[in-house]
């Protein structure tokens, strides 16, 4: 890599002006350490060393490095950035000027603070690896990444991007006698809109000022000034809750929501009369974000993840926070969703009603939601004049006049060319806020959001210029297209707006910005790894302990938790397509059965809740099955239970449904109370006719309980005698492909759970006759069936082998069997089939767990009594240990061995203030003599190996060695990040594929021994999967173009 630039021993000129929006930095490289050093227009003059071993970091004198392998012209620093264990410094090397803004803490009061997009980044690995093809994976992931940020990030050295005017003002403030040039302005940003605050984890632990890093956000920003009116729209979206749509959807457990994005219309405008001049800044705010419940869309159709009585509490903490964060005691929730499209109208019910079932609460706490749906899709058909209606009519005289808008006067007073006197009054505050949803928060609310604010601001325009009008729709245009490709990643109309000639030269959003977006073509898979890998929270980042510090806290990490008791209850029934005649025939299942304690968390499985025939396969809806299922539970576990406490209550969180099968999941409401259930999903996997129908299978649901992962599988595996093979594979393909969508970029895969818990009809018989096998029966000699169970005979074959194919065998463990065979009885009936099968009886029902010393089985048992089906509910009682990290001791114990590594690493700085300092040489350095006298450079020529040598003493990692011998293993997984194309495994199948299924089903080959358990597929399943969209430019023509850019530069 060729980086140079002029020496750096040149005499500062000294002038007046400094042009402090246009800072540069040198960054130099030794083999041990990065320094960050200022070049030119720099307020604060200091170095910042990087020790490339351990990651230290310590702020200096300015320091002058002459020994440097090479040194590279800078704009910004980003962070630190992890890929696959590897730190790399990210800077930023280009940037354009959209525009400039007008504010109060201006240096020069006639110079208004430049905001810019970024144009160029570069990541910079710390160290380089010798093997090629890591390095060409590497190279893979830093060009991804620069892609994915070429358009639509936006930054300023001397203003906040993070805040409103109205937070501005409340927040920043100058001390008595503070010079504006020592004031900073970006204090006190708002990190949720700060894209790279998860690149400058190292430099908040090790204390290092704020000031070091640039904090850029990502949304819109654009400007047009017709006459005295200046006009600037400004959206910023949130980074949590901030990937890609399919990925990024409703609410987590802390209360934030998916694609929020604020967006600011700002206007400013100038009354000029006699010997005063007035400027007005008026602001009006609004939010966006999807439904604020549990669901997700990550194939084809969205669905529900939690019940709407599992989120109250995340809810009514999601409201406190809007109210918090615009200090308003209620705002207007509008709903913009669809009633014709099922999921959309689902959604709206749900809204509703957690709204209404939150309200006391919330009205407790003095905070107000009010709550309006229009259907967008309905009334807007083929214009807006019903919404223009809508507005005016009821929306601006109920709710948008008591909101208002912000407005700032500044009044300056001359005398003689001469500035005698200055005043500045708050004439108006934002008193409320509308908080609009659709679906996608792209065009409707844009749409929306774009007429509200013209009614709430129109009577803030002092003229009738009608270019006003047509600029400030063209932005709200621009705004949608842009905020709409960075979620879902299209942006239709784009090219359309941008080709209006006679409006854009009016605009200043950028020369550069707007091409790249609209080229940018990247999946929604694409964007999501790259958004998670630059938030660190990519499953490639963090997989490898990349220093001491971190390597030493994994060791240590059990001294920094504290487990706690947790109570399971875990149910299979293989219900036959049947119902129990009442709730009540359950309820024996569900009564405490030690001590009269009542499990903390409850899990049912079940298996064929309608018949498997080809008819209920492919036309029966198990929907109606499921509701019904979801009463009779509900119901028989309040009556068992029968508790008063609140907190003891059971909770409805989720189900998830595939054909017959079923999982639902109960928990104590004190556990929500206390967020101790997170990160709470649900999968299935189709096993049935190769993986194609769904009436094998499983399906699941994982969780984080504290900071142990869970998951449980409700599995309906093959049927028939001597199918241990097939059965085996069955499991590996569900442990290979669960939720194995998410864990491309997430650890949710089977092996990344702490405890794992397999039940359901797995299907094993007992590999005997009927002679044998039913007076063993009735002679309770269980010794004898389990010599014979095929599942037994496999674990004491298996227990030892190495061969992943063998695992389940070898890592599950099942309690003591001590009741009879749960399959298969005549209906309603205690005896085993008499039908022709003659079945013989088997324990098809388990429940199994993987080994782990902090699960214990308390109980297993069948109930004889309950007889709607032709198996036997089983149920296991189990006490588990979760473990509970102590997240506030991990930090002070991080912070502490950063703070004595450095005290040891870096002791050479107090051994050199004596060394000779050489005058400041900056090459085209515009300093004022006050910022000369404060550089003083240390030349760091003599003494550079005794300072890296000593910063890298105590630094005990070795990455080369550590990431060459782990991560070699792992670079045939970094596909993920650059294919752009996801094959759709879940899409509808056509009438003929169907027909073709239901053949297989009535004329199944080979040997079927379950009379309710055909091989078929399942045609109203109700996930589809869309396919992403695919990228042309591939990494070489990158390069090439960005060659091509330089020789241009240079020329």
């Amino acid at each position: 890599m060729d980086r140079t630039l002029p020496s750096l021993n040149k005499a500062a000129s000294q002038v007046e002006y400094v042009d402090y929006d246009s800072p540069v930095w040198a960054l130099q490289s030794t083999p041990n350490t990065f320094t960050i050093s200022p070049l030119k227009n720099v307020k604060f003059q200091k170095s910042l060393i990087i020790d490339k071993n351990s990651v230290k970091i310590q702020e200096h004198d300015v320091v002058v490095r002459q020994d440097a392998d090479w040194t590279l012209e800078i704009q910004g620093f980003l962070g630190i950035i992890n890929i696959l264990g590897l730190e790399h410094l990210m800077v930023i090397t280009g940037k354009e000027e959209i525009c400039r803004i007008k504010h109060r803490f201006q240096i020069y009061k006639d110079e208004p603070t430049s905001i810019y997009e970024l144009q160029d980044i570069d990541i910079i690995p710390f160290y380089g690896v010798n093997n090629n093809h890591l390095e060409n994976s590497l190279k893979s992931i830093r060009e991804g990444i620069k892609r994915y940020m070429e358009a639509g990030f936006y930054f300023s050295y001397n203003f906040d991007l993070t805040l409103s005017a109205q937070k501005r003002d409340k927040l920043y403030f100058l001390s008595d006698g503070q010079d504006l040039k020592s004031f900073d302005p970006l204090s006190q940003q708002d990190y949720r809109y700060v894209w790279n605050y998860n690149l400058n984890k190292q430099m908040r632990t090790q204390h290092i000022s704020q000031y070091w890093t640039i904090p850029i956000i990502q949304g819109f920003v654009g400007q047009s000034e017709i006459n005295d009116i200046e006009l600037i729209l400004l959206s910023r979206r949130r980074w949590i809750g901030g990937g890609s749509k399919n990925h990024c959807r409703g609410l987590d457990e802390e209360g934030n929501t998916a694609c929020s994005v604020e967006t600011e219309q700002l206007i400013f405008y100038k009354v000029q009369k006699d010997k005063t001049v007035r400027f007005f800044t008026t602001s009006y705010v609004q939010l966006r974000a999807t439904a604020p419940l549990f669901w997700q869309q990550l194939t084809g159709k969205p669905n529900m993840m939690r019940s709407v009585e599992s989120t109250l509490e995340i809810f009514t903490k999601h409201v406190m926070k809007v109210c918090e964060d615009y200090e308003v005691d209620k705002f207007l929730a509008l709903n913009l969703q669809s009633q014709s499209q099922a999921f959309e109208d689902e959604l709206t019910q749900h809204y509703k009603k957690i709204i209404d079932e939150t309200a006391p609460t919330i009205s407790k706490q003095g905070k107000k939601i009010d709550y309006d749906h229009f259907d967008y899709a309905h009334h807007c058909k083929k214009n807006t004049s019903v919404l223009d209606t809508y507005i005016n009519d009821m929306l601006k005289n109920k709710y948008l006049d008591s909101i208002d808008c912000y407005t700032e006067k500044h009044s300056i007073y001359y005398e003689n060319d001469q500035i005698v006197r200055e005043s500045r009054s708050i004439l108006k505050l934002q008193k409320g806020l509308v908080r609009t949803n659709c679906l996608d928060c792209s065009d409707k609310s844009n749409v929306v959001q774009m007429k509200l604010c013209y009614v709430s601001i129109i009577p803030y325009l002092k003229q009738t210029d009608p270019k006003i009008e047509q600029v400030f729709t063209t932005l709200w245009q621009l705004n949608g297209e842009y905020l709409s490709k960075q979620y879902t990643g299209q942006s239709p109309q784009l090219n359309q707006i941008l080709s209006r000639d006679h409006l854009m030269i009016l605009l200043n959003i950028g020369n550069m910005g707007p091409r790249r977006m609209l080229r940018q073509n990247l999946s929604d898979e694409y964007r999501q790894e790259c958004f998670l890998i630059f938030q660190g929270s990519h499953e490639l980042c963090n997989t490898i302990p990349s220093t001491f510090i971190e390597s030493t806290i994994i060791k240590e990490i059990k001294s920094y938790t504290e487990e706690q008791k947790v109570v399971l209850h875990i149910t299979t029934i293989n219900c036959a397509g049947r119902l129990p005649s009442s709730y009540k025939e359950l309820i024996p299942i569900f009564k405490p059965q030690i001590d009269g304690v009542f499990p903390d968390i409850m899990v049912i499985g079940l298996q064929e809740i309608v018949k498997l025939n080809a008819f209920g396969i492919f036309k029966g809806k198990n929907k109606t099955r499921m509701n019904e299922w979801e009463q009779l539970l509900r119901s028989a576990i309040e009556v068992a239970s029968n508790t008063k406490d609140p907190m003891e209550r059971y909770v409805w969180v989720i189900a998830k449904s595939m054909v017959g099968c079923f999982i639902g999941l109960f928990v104590k409401r004190k556990l929500l109370e206390h967020n101790r259930i997170k990160d709470l999903m649900a999968t299935k996997i189709k096993t049935g006719l190769g993986g194609s129908a769904g009436n094998k299978g499983a399906v699941i649901v994982r969780f984080k309980l504290d900071d142990t992962n869970m998951m449980f599988l409700n599995c309906h595996l093959m049927s028939g005698k001597g199918k241990g093979s097939k059965r085996t594979d069955e499991i590996n393909f569900i442990f290979d492909n669960a939720f194995k969508t998410e864990s491309k970029s997430r650890r949710l895969g089977f092996e990344h759970h702490d405890m794992v818990f397999l039940f359901g009809d797995l299907n094993y018989r007992i590999a005997a006759t009927n002679d044998l096998v039913r007076p063993a029966v009735k002679k309770l000699d269980y010794r004898f069936l389990k010599a014979n169970d095929e599942l037994m005979q496999a674990f004491e074959l298996y227990r030892h082998s190495k061969d992943m194919q063998y695992r389940f065998y070898r890592d599950f463990i099942e309690g003591n069997i001590d009741f009879p065979p749960t399959y298969k009885f005549d209906k309603k009936s205690n005896e085993y089939d008499s039908s022709k099968k003659q079945r013989v009886p088997a324990w098809c029902d388990r429940i199994l767990w993987k080994r782990n010393s902090k699960v214990n089985q308390q109980i297993l048992k069948s109930i004889q009594d309950i007889l709607f089906s032709d198996h036997r509910p089983v149920f296991a009682q189990f006490e588990i240990y979760s473990s509970k990290i102590n997240h506030e001791k991990v930090e002070q114990v991080e912070e502490q061995l950063f703070e004595n590594t450095r005290f040891q690493s870096l002791y050479v700085f107090g051994k050199q203030k004596s060394m000779p300092i050489p005058q400041v040489d900056v090459n085209d350095t515009q300093l004022t003599k006050e910022q000369a006298d404060d550089q003083n450079p240390i030349d760091m020529s003599q003494p550079e190996v005794n300072l890296d040598k000593s910063l890298s003493k105590n630094s005990k990692s070795e990455p080369e060695k550590q990431y060459d011998q782990i991560v070699i293993e792992k670079a045939d997984n970094l596909v993920p990040l650059i294919e752009e194309n996801d094959d759709d495994d879940d899409a509808e199948e056509s009438p003929q594929q169907q027909e073709k299924k239901v053949q297989q089903v009535e004329n199944p080959k080979g040997d079927v021994d379950d009379d309710h358990s055909g091989e078929s597929g399942e045609s109203n399943d109700d996930d589809s999967q869309n396919k992403g969209t695919a990228d042309s430019n591939n990494v070489d023509q990158i390069k090439q173009e960005q060659i091509q850019n330089e020789e241009q530069k240079q020329q």
